[in-house]
Protein backbone atom coordinates (compact mmCIF):
# COMPACT_ATOMS: atom_id res chain seq x y z
CA UNK A 1 0.00 0.00 0.00
CA UNK A 2 1.56 3.52 -0.94
CA UNK A 3 1.49 6.05 1.03
CA UNK A 4 0.57 8.34 -2.03
CA UNK A 5 -2.70 6.19 -2.86
CA UNK A 6 -3.54 6.64 0.58
CA UNK A 7 -4.26 10.28 0.94
CA UNK A 8 -4.65 11.28 -2.49
CA UNK A 9 -8.39 11.30 -1.95
CA UNK A 10 -8.53 13.30 0.84
CA UNK A 11 -5.70 15.80 0.15
CA UNK A 12 -6.26 18.94 -2.09
CA UNK A 13 -5.36 18.12 -5.91
CA UNK A 14 -3.05 20.54 -6.62
CA UNK A 15 -0.46 19.77 -3.17
CA UNK A 16 1.75 18.43 -6.00
CA UNK A 17 4.21 15.29 -6.05
CA UNK A 18 7.14 16.70 -3.57
CA UNK A 19 4.85 16.81 -1.19
CA UNK A 20 3.78 13.05 -1.23
CA UNK A 21 7.42 12.53 -1.71
CA UNK A 22 8.76 13.97 1.42
CA UNK A 23 5.28 12.46 3.21
CA UNK A 24 6.79 8.71 2.37
CA UNK A 25 10.02 10.20 4.33
CA UNK A 26 7.96 10.87 7.49
CA UNK A 27 5.37 8.16 7.87
CA UNK A 28 4.73 4.55 8.46
CA UNK A 29 2.06 2.35 8.54
CA UNK A 30 0.98 0.90 11.36
CA UNK A 31 -2.08 -2.19 11.66
CA UNK A 32 -3.67 -2.77 15.16
CA UNK A 33 -5.45 -5.08 16.71
CA UNK A 34 -9.06 -3.89 18.49
CA UNK A 35 -7.57 -3.35 21.75
CA UNK A 36 -4.13 -2.73 20.69
CA UNK A 37 -3.03 0.98 22.18
CA UNK A 38 -1.51 3.46 19.81
CA UNK A 39 -0.94 6.33 22.31
CA UNK A 40 -0.61 5.69 25.89
CA UNK A 41 -1.71 8.32 28.89
CA UNK A 42 1.30 10.24 29.90
CA UNK A 43 2.84 9.79 25.94
CA UNK A 44 4.22 12.76 24.61
CA UNK A 45 2.70 12.74 21.57
CA UNK A 46 4.45 14.87 18.16
CA UNK A 47 2.10 12.51 15.16
CA UNK A 48 -0.94 12.57 13.86
CA UNK A 49 -2.68 9.34 12.78
CA UNK A 50 -4.65 8.85 9.81
CA UNK A 51 -6.93 5.95 10.04
CA UNK A 52 -6.87 4.01 6.46
CA UNK A 53 -9.45 1.87 8.38
CA UNK A 54 -10.98 0.64 11.53
CA UNK A 55 -11.53 2.51 14.25
CA UNK A 56 -9.75 4.69 17.14
CA UNK A 57 -11.28 5.66 20.17
CA UNK A 58 -9.48 8.43 21.93
CA UNK A 59 -9.71 7.86 26.06
CA UNK A 60 -9.26 9.01 29.79
CA UNK A 61 -8.78 7.70 32.74
CA UNK A 62 -11.34 8.81 35.63
CA UNK A 63 -10.89 9.51 38.97
CA UNK A 64 -12.45 5.64 40.18
CA UNK A 65 -9.83 4.81 37.59
CA UNK A 66 -11.89 3.31 34.55
CA UNK A 67 -11.39 3.58 30.98
CA UNK A 68 -14.39 6.55 29.18
CA UNK A 69 -14.03 6.56 25.74
CA UNK A 70 -14.08 11.10 24.87
CA UNK A 71 -14.16 10.59 20.98
CA UNK A 72 -14.55 8.23 18.47
CA UNK A 73 -13.05 8.88 15.12
CA UNK A 74 -12.70 6.42 11.74
CA UNK A 75 -12.15 5.79 8.37
CA UNK A 76 -15.32 7.46 7.76
CA UNK A 77 -15.25 9.93 10.38
CA UNK A 78 -12.94 12.33 10.80
CA UNK A 79 -9.71 9.77 9.74
CA UNK A 80 -6.74 12.19 11.09
CA UNK A 81 -6.45 11.66 15.33
CA UNK A 82 -3.97 12.79 17.60
CA UNK A 83 -3.69 13.38 21.35
CA UNK A 84 -4.56 17.48 21.11
CA UNK A 85 -2.93 18.44 24.13
CA UNK A 86 0.21 16.80 23.81
CA UNK A 87 0.20 17.08 20.12
CA UNK A 88 -0.19 21.04 20.15
CA UNK A 89 1.36 21.45 23.33
CA UNK A 90 4.61 18.75 22.59
CA UNK A 91 4.17 17.75 26.70
CA UNK A 92 2.74 14.57 28.53
CA UNK A 93 -0.89 13.62 27.03
CA UNK A 94 -4.01 13.26 29.36
CA UNK A 95 -5.16 10.79 26.95
CA UNK A 96 -5.17 7.67 24.98
CA UNK A 97 -5.66 5.94 21.37
CA UNK A 98 -6.97 2.88 21.41
CA UNK A 99 -8.09 0.50 18.21
CA UNK A 100 -11.63 -0.32 18.81
CA UNK A 101 -12.06 -2.30 15.98
CA UNK A 102 -8.93 -3.78 13.61
CA UNK A 103 -7.56 -0.74 12.04
CA UNK A 104 -4.68 0.30 9.80
CA UNK A 105 -3.07 4.12 10.29
CA UNK A 106 -0.72 5.84 8.89
CA UNK A 107 1.72 7.74 11.51
CA UNK A 108 3.09 11.06 10.67
CA UNK A 109 5.49 13.42 12.23
CA UNK A 110 4.64 16.51 14.04
CA UNK A 111 7.75 17.97 12.32
CA UNK A 112 6.62 17.32 9.27
CA UNK A 113 3.21 18.81 9.47
CA UNK A 114 4.74 21.81 10.97
CA UNK A 115 7.49 22.16 8.07
CA UNK A 116 4.85 21.08 5.54
CA UNK A 117 1.95 24.14 7.07
CA UNK A 118 4.60 26.80 5.59
CA UNK A 119 5.89 25.10 2.70
CA UNK A 120 2.89 23.62 0.89
CA UNK A 121 -0.08 26.29 0.98
CA UNK A 122 -2.22 23.96 0.23
CA UNK A 123 -1.90 21.81 2.73
CA UNK A 124 -2.11 24.62 4.86
CA UNK A 125 -5.60 25.50 4.08
CA UNK A 126 -6.73 21.67 4.28
CA UNK A 127 -5.43 21.54 7.21
CA UNK A 128 -7.08 24.59 9.02
CA UNK A 129 -9.96 23.14 7.38
CA UNK A 130 -10.19 20.16 9.26
CA UNK A 131 -9.20 21.64 12.21
CA UNK A 132 -12.21 23.92 12.03
CA UNK A 133 -14.76 21.00 11.24
CA UNK A 134 -13.17 19.02 14.01
CA UNK A 135 -13.46 21.66 16.66
CA UNK A 136 -17.25 22.45 14.99
CA UNK A 137 -18.26 18.89 15.45
CA UNK A 138 -16.78 18.70 18.96
CA UNK A 139 -18.76 22.01 19.92
CA UNK A 140 -21.14 20.44 18.32
CA UNK A 141 -21.71 17.00 20.35
CA UNK A 142 -20.70 18.73 23.45
CA UNK A 143 -23.30 21.06 23.85
CA UNK A 144 -25.72 17.74 22.90
CA UNK A 145 -24.27 15.65 25.19
CA UNK A 146 -25.42 18.58 27.69
CA UNK A 147 -28.85 19.30 26.30
CA UNK A 148 -30.38 16.32 24.99
CA UNK A 149 -31.74 12.80 26.55
CA UNK A 150 -29.67 10.20 25.97
CA UNK A 151 -32.41 9.13 23.80
CA UNK A 152 -32.60 12.38 22.01
CA UNK A 153 -28.50 11.83 21.50
CA UNK A 154 -28.61 8.30 19.99
CA UNK A 155 -31.32 9.48 17.44
CA UNK A 156 -29.38 12.44 16.22
CA UNK A 157 -26.15 10.71 16.17
CA UNK A 158 -28.06 8.32 14.13
CA UNK A 159 -29.51 10.74 11.92
CA UNK A 160 -26.80 12.87 11.32
CA UNK A 161 -23.70 10.37 11.95
CA UNK A 162 -24.36 6.75 11.13
CA UNK A 163 -20.92 6.18 11.02
CA UNK A 164 -20.11 6.57 14.80
CA UNK A 165 -23.08 4.25 15.46
CA UNK A 166 -22.01 1.85 12.68
CA UNK A 167 -17.74 1.73 13.06
CA UNK A 168 -17.87 1.14 16.52
CA UNK A 169 -18.74 -1.64 19.07
CA UNK A 170 -21.80 -1.27 21.08
CA UNK A 171 -19.93 -0.94 24.23
CA UNK A 172 -17.74 2.09 23.24
CA UNK A 173 -20.77 4.06 21.74
CA UNK A 174 -22.32 3.53 24.89
CA UNK A 175 -19.35 4.40 26.93
CA UNK A 176 -18.92 8.03 24.55
CA UNK A 177 -22.94 8.66 25.43
CA UNK A 178 -22.24 8.42 28.97
CA UNK A 179 -25.17 5.14 29.31
CA UNK A 180 -24.54 1.55 30.21
CA UNK A 181 -23.95 -1.27 27.05
CA UNK A 182 -27.09 -2.81 28.52
CA UNK A 183 -29.29 0.58 28.61
CA UNK A 184 -27.94 0.92 24.52
CA UNK A 185 -28.78 -2.23 23.46
CA UNK A 186 -32.56 -1.82 25.02
CA UNK A 187 -32.66 1.49 22.98
CA UNK A 188 -31.10 0.15 19.81
CA UNK A 189 -34.06 -3.14 20.00
CA UNK A 190 -36.87 -0.40 20.63
CA UNK A 191 -35.27 1.82 18.07
CA UNK A 192 -35.18 -0.80 15.64
CA UNK A 193 -38.35 -3.03 16.31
Amino acid sequence: MKVNDILKAHLPDDIGTLFYNELEQNCEIIDLKKGDILTRLGDTNNQVYYIINGSIARKVITLNGSEKAIALQSDNFLPFITCLDSFFNQDKSEYMLQASTKATVLKIQYPFIKKSLKSYPSFFKFYNSYIEQYLFFSEMIRTRQLSYTKEDLIVWLMKNYPSLIRDFPSKEVADYIGVTPEWYSKLKRKMFS
